[in-house]
């Protein structure tokens, strides 16, 4: 039962990393305890009974306090957020694409620039194969 769950646990971060940031995880790998990937990914999947019933019986406002307090000091987006603005800033200076969704976030970027300019066509997607 064990090896079931932590296979399909490890088999849906493989997925999660290829798709989403272009690498591969080798999360069933011997060593995939070494992986920082796969370490915060299966802490971010682990159920916690307790906490479960502490979301639904504390009221928002204590949650968010306590989730303030938990998460000061620590960098936003933790390990995958910066990991993720890693891989945004290689893919801009090397040019490399893979197809994933950090390419589909790449692309759809916009400059300061082009937001303060005028011309917002080139922000709508439009039906003609000319581009005009």
């Amino acid at each position: 039962m064990y090896c079931t769950i932590v296979c399909k646990i490890n088999s849906t971060i493989d997925v999660i990393s290829s798709t989403s940031f272009g690498f591969d995880s080798k999360a069933n790998d011997d060593r995939s305890e070494e992986n920082p990937f796969v370490k915060t990914a299966t802490e971010m999947f682990a159920f916690n009974l307790l906490g479960t019933v502490i979301k639904h019986f504390v009221p928002m406002s204590v949650l968010k306090w306590i989730y303030k307090r938990r998460r000061a000091g620590k960098p936003e987006g933790g390990f995958i957020g910066e990991m993720s603005q890693e891989i945004v800033k290689q893919r801009r200076t090397t040019g490399v694409r893979r197809n994933d969704f950090i390419d589909l976030l790449v692309n759809a970027s916009v400059s300061e620039e082009e937001l303060k300019s005028d011309d917002y066509n080139k922000f709508t997607a439009n039906d003609d194969k000319d581009g005009e």
